[in-house]
């Protein structure tokens, strides 16, 4: 390669030997179909809750009791309580006296008194639900065998029986009712005390469900939170597990308590969820002095805590002072004073006596008591109760504004036809676009993941280079099993340096993988194994859930050898035994150089070389692989040499009297190769089975060859395509020496599931590993995966189509795609429509649709509606069309209901049939900014689905009767740098922000420091934010650090951003993938010894910093 100046005057740069590959972000397999991104994320449910700040108090109560469950009857158990609490009571009476109450605090006089009063009032008249005879079981023996009864009977009997048994002590100051209710470590959170049945939880978590429907961008702080008992609930409520981690409906949930300890157990517990933080907090004092913004969340909860803080009043205001106004209090009490159980618990708590909830809410700042879900709906077990209050000073209805008392009814505008300046006219002309309707986008399925077991799945990479874009895609085989072919259920998968190699766009072939085990599902004829048999294979491209193979490239596994070592046996052992036995003839008492001893395949090797009685000579890469082989196989420390430089070759030589080697198994490349051919002997062999410097097209020095030498290359891949019977030969007696216990796998053997796939890369990556690698496979492990909707299915020729406006292009497309797929009777009753009926675009919508509905028979195979998202999202100047397109999306909810089969189809812009295709001039004004045009694959895919039996069973009408189709996927934009949509900005798409902020499965608290598409996003964002350079540069080095604590799988705390990169092992092709991610991520191209050239994280951002200050 030669450079010259820029006049050809002179010769700036040659060089010879130069090798490259693509590194760009477009490099794809050759023919590899990825030349675009396989996930078009095109499809989203649109789901409609009620608005809960549209209704009253009884519509809201009506609407939360629809949840609860169907309650057991409790009386019995309550009953039993009562009476032991009042014979506790009873025994109290007799043996505290008021003299023995201290008088500080003055709670304890207060319970004392109670306790005598309710005693005495017994002794008169028993009470509800507690037996006359009741003083009978003030005897010992009858009192502990109540007791008890009572300490397996929940949380509730647990904690009266523990106050029952310390009520002494509490009354004469020797201990606390908090130090009984933390006694043991068992805390009051823990407990929940009186929300053991949890009667109101169902209501409660509709509430919450509807407030997050509303506003899935909330901030939520828990006061008190303890050990975490009442976070699980709501947090359950608030996330869907997907198969990308939890989706959340909150933008952060701040999980307090003043105790560390608690918070520390909490955090075990719950820190595999994204965006949930524990903090501390004592609630007693001022929030903002630690640390609290003010008016900062939309959401405060408080479980059985308020009760027991100092003042009542101070930390109503505390919490006012965190709550944005309009914001909810979440408070779960006992607020029933008069109930003896509660009494006997909660009275020997000063705050307890000052409890009149609605009075103290409304003094702290709050509405009062808005909402009360009990815990029992019959008043004589009630004891516990939710309360749900408002931070005050919201917005009140302007004397503009009136909202209607019957909320059933319409208003309907006519006579619109008159004069522009109609006062009419203008008001509701002025209200366009504040009106917004409580309806929003779920997308807890975006970029779905799927249950390996359920799909035939085979491993893809989107872009070669970065290994955070491996993903397996759906694959069948069309084809009837061949004579002497079998099909294999995957169960667990070998992986080689080469597949690593490939993966990162290194070695240029188009199939990842070659070896598995598994077990026979078919046969082809003529063959030999049957159905249920265990065996191994060695072929191409088996990183997939079922292969098919012939026949002699498996094996019978032997019994004693799992599915996790016998799919990583194959391709080492294989090429071990064909290079050394077949090929290079090694018998007993000559010598071999096996490079890479320590590797799978070296270690292979090095036990055949043993079995075949060679002196063997080996290469390492580090004292620790020197040991393992030294420990394992027993050759002397001598005979093990250096792999990281040239030096090997001295030691051959010397420890061989200048002689050489008989037989050298090369897998180095470049020089190491030639020093490698200059260590074999006269008459010698050196087999290669390597491949970087045969693709490069390397030349090899020929004058060894005056020495009777042979050079020979083995590529196991190839030949099991080309010669599998060669693979036999060598698979077979390989397993023999299994079977015989003469052989091995190599040590050590590490395992990945396939849902971690992507870290069995890495770990092969880094290029420090020894022994060998395997992914396992369970089915019901989930992973990364694009699923082919496309089903084998036709219409059926002896059924009756109809097309609704099927004139334009899309129509016509329509038609011959049907016809394609076997459909004959094609229904043209609509062929002489006029041109005004399809100028006037609602008539065509509603009255057509309407009519389809009404005159069609019931129980169709399907009834599509083709919409808009114009109906969605709106279309400047088409009003009349997106009220058309609304009615239909009504429309299929409505059949659906009624037990008829429907689905409304809001499609973007078609750009390649239609009206827009076929008048190219309007595309840029119909243009909807952030929607994504659609093409004919999509729509035909979408009509596949539904008009086959999978789409069109009858599901549930309030999600999948509406497809929205289209939108443009948030993180794009954000990715790209745009402004977002003021569409996409409406609370109907709030779900669809809360996705892109986060739903990956990496927890925010992980320390695994996981880089997502999220991180990428944020990063370009504070680069873009950034107010000086310095600034830029720290931003790039800290995600710099947390991109190679994912690579290196090394904590983001561990990089000290003023070391030199190579010194936490990042190697050339580490470099090679940061450099793509640079080139992705920021459109900056970042030469490789940039990055090796001793550069720090800060110093290579602040190089990255300044390039794109010149840009």
């Amino acid at each position: 390669m030669h450079a010259m100046n820029q006049d050809g005057s002179a010769r700036l740069l040659h060089a010879d030997g130069i090798e490259s590959t693509v590194v760009s972000e477009d490099q794809q397999f050759q023919g590899d179909e990825l030349s675009q991104l396989p996930v078009k994320r095109l499809c989203y449910d649109l789901i409609y809750k009620p608005d809960l700040s549209l209704l009253d108090t009884e519509q809201a109560m009506r609407l939360l009791r629809e949840r609860a469950p169907q309650e057991p009857d409790p009386t019995e158990f309550l009953h039993k309580l009562k009476l032991y609490t009042l014979v506790a009571l009873s025994r109290i009476a007799d043996t505290v006296s008021e003299a023995e109450i201290p008088l500080e605090p003055p709670c304890l006089q207060k319970q004392r008194r109670w306790i005598q009063r309710t005693v005495d009032s017994a002794k008169q008249q028993s009470p509800p639900g507690i037996p006359s005879h009741w003083l009978e079981y003030t005897e010992s023996s009858k009192f502990e065998e109540l007791r008890d009864s009572l300490k397996g009977a929940g949380r509730l009997g647990e904690i009266s029986v523990r106050f029952g048994t310390n009520v002494a002590d509490i009354l004469r100051g020797r201990t606390s009712a908090l130090q009984v209710l933390e006694e043991n470590n068992i805390l009051l959170d823990d407990y929940q005390l009186f929300s053991a049945e949890a009667k109101y939880l169902a209501p409660l978590g509709r509430y919450i469900e509807l407030l997050a429907h509303k506003n899935p961008g909330m901030s939520i702080l828990e006061v008190g939170a303890g050990a975490g008992t009442f976070s699980k609930y709501v947090l359950n409520v608030l996330t869907t597990p997907t198969s990308n981690g939890p989706f959340c409906q909150f933008s952060r949930y701040d999980l307090t308590d003043i105790r560390p300890e608690v918070l520390d157990r909490a955090a075990k517990e719950l820190d595999y969820l994204p965006k949930v933080n524990f903090r501390s907090l004592d609630i007693n004092e001022d929030p903002s002095e630690q640390g609290y913004e003010k008016h900062s969340y939309d959401i405060v909860i408080a479980a059985n805590v308020l009760h027991v803080t100092k003042s009542l009043r101070s930390t109503l205001k505390n919490l006012r002072q965190i709550l944005r106004v309009g914001g909810k209090l979440i408070l779960v009490e006992p607020t029933e004073p008069t109930s003896m159980v509660a009494q006997s618990v909660f009275g020997y708590l000063p705050e307890w006596w000052e409890t009149q909830w609605t009075q103290e809410l409304e003094d702290g700042g709050f509405t009062g008591a808005d909402l009360a879900l009990k815990d029992y709906e019959c008043e004589e077990n009630q004891t516990e109760t939710v309360l749900i209050s408002t931070a005050g000073d919201a917005p009140h209805p302007s004397e503009n504004s009136y909202t209607t008392k019957d909320q059933s009814s319409t208003v309907i505008i006519t006579g619109w036809g008159k004069p522009s300046d109609s006062p009419l006219r203008k008001v509701v002309m002025s209200t366009v676009g504040k009106f917004g309707l409580p309806k929003g986008l779920s997308s807890a399925s975006i970029n779905p993941r799927e249950r390996f077991g359920d799909h035939n799945l085979k491993l893809k990479i989107r872009q070669p280079g970065l290994l955070d874009t491996l993903y397996f895609e759906e694959t069948s085989y069309s084809k009837p099993l061949a004579a002497q072919e079998i099909e294999v259920k995957v169960k667990a998968m070998g992986v080689n340096f080469k597949d690593c190699l490939l993966a990162l766009g290194r070695v240029a072939e188009n199939y990842i993988g070659n070896e598995c085990a598994g077990i026979v599902t078919a046969t082809g004829p003529g063959c030999k194994s049957k159905p249920g048999d265990r065996v191994l294979l060695c072929g191409q491209d088996t990183f997939r859930s079922v292969v098919r193979c012939q026949e002699q490239l498996a094996g019978r596994i032997p019994a004693e050898i799992p599915f996790a070592h016998a799919g990583a046996l194959a391709t080492n052992f294989i090429t071990a035994y064909h290079s050394l036995v077949h090929i290079a003839r090694l018998s007993a008492g000559e010598s071999v150089l096996i490079h890479s001893g320590a590797g799978g395949t070296g270690q292979a090797a090095i036990q055949i070389a043993q079995h075949c009685g060679a002196e063997i000579f080996t290469t390492v890469g580090s004292s620790s692989k020197r040991d393992l082989l030294m420990a394992h196989y027993n050759i002397p420390a001598r005979n093990i040499l250096n792999s990281r430089n040239l030096s090997f070759a001295e030691g051959v030589q010397r420890l061989t009297g200048n002689k050489g080697v008989d037989v050298v198994l090369n897998s180095l490349a470049g020089d190491f190769l030639k020093a490698s051919w200059e260590c074999v002997a006269p008459y010698g062999r050196f087999v290669e089975i390597g491949k970087k410097d045969i693709f490069s097209h390397q030349k090899l020095p020929m004058f060894q060859f005056a020495r009777n030498v042979s050079f020979c290359a083995v590529d196991v891949g190839e030949m099991t395509v080309e010669k599998p019977e060669l693979i036999r030969k060598s698979l077979e007696p390989v397993l023999d020496l299994f079977d015989q216990g003469l052989l091995r796998m190599p040590f050590p053997m590490k395992s990945f599931p396939v849902s971690d796939i992507e870290s069995a890369f890495r770990y092969l990556q880094t290029g420090t590993n020894a022994g060998k690698v395997v992914v396992e496979v369970d089915d019901d492990d989930v992973v990364p995966a694009i699923i082919d909707q496309q089903e084998f299915w036709n219409f059926d020729a002896d059924r009756t189509f109809v097309i609704a406006g099927g004139l334009g292009g899309q129509g016509r497309s329509i038609a011959k795609w049907m016809v394609s797929k076997g459909a004959r009777n094609l229904d043209g009753a609509f062929e002489n429509m006029s041109h005004g009926a399809w100028t006037a675009s609602l008539q065509p919508k509603v009255l057509g649709s309407w009519n389809l509905h009404r005159l069609l028979p019931r129980n169709l195979d399907f009834f599509i509606l083709f919409s808009s998202i114009s109906g969605i999202i709106g279309a400047q100047g088409q009003a009349n069309y997106a009220a058309g397109n609304t009615f239909q999306d009504e429309l299929a909810r409505f059949r659906l209901r009624q037990g008829e089969k429907a689905v409304a189809l809001d499609l973007s812009i078609l750009a390649e049939e239609g009206y827009v295709a076929e008048n190219k001039g309007i595309f840029a004004r119909l243009s909807i900014k952030q929607a994504l045009s659609m093409s004919q694959s999509d729509v035909f895919s979408l009509l596949q689905h539904y008009c086959s039996n999978s789409g069109s069973t009858l599901v549930d009408p309030t999600r999948h009767s509406q497809l929205v189709l289209g939108l443009e996927h948030l993180g794009d934009v954000i990715g790209r740098g745009e402004e977002v949509a003021g569409w996409m900005q409406e609370p109907m798409f709030a779900n669809l922000h809360q996705v892109t902020r986060g739903s990956s499965s990496s927890s925010a608290n992980d320390d695994t420091g996981g880089v997502s598409k999220e991180h990428d996003y944020v990063l370009i964002s504070q680069i873009q934010a950034a107010e000086s350079l310095a600034e830029a540069a720290e931003t790039l080095a800290h995600g710099l650090a947390a991109k190679l604590s994912k690579i290196l799988s090394l904590p983001p705390d561990s990089f000290d951003h003023s070391q030199p990169l190579h010194t936490y092992g990042v190697d050339s092709l580490i470099a090679v993938e940061l450099r793509n991610w640079f080139q992705k991520v920021l459109k900056m191209d970042i030469a490789v010894f940039e990055i090796l050239g001793g550069a720090t994280a800060m110093t290579l951002g602040r190089t990255v910093a300044e390039k794109l200050r010149q840009q």
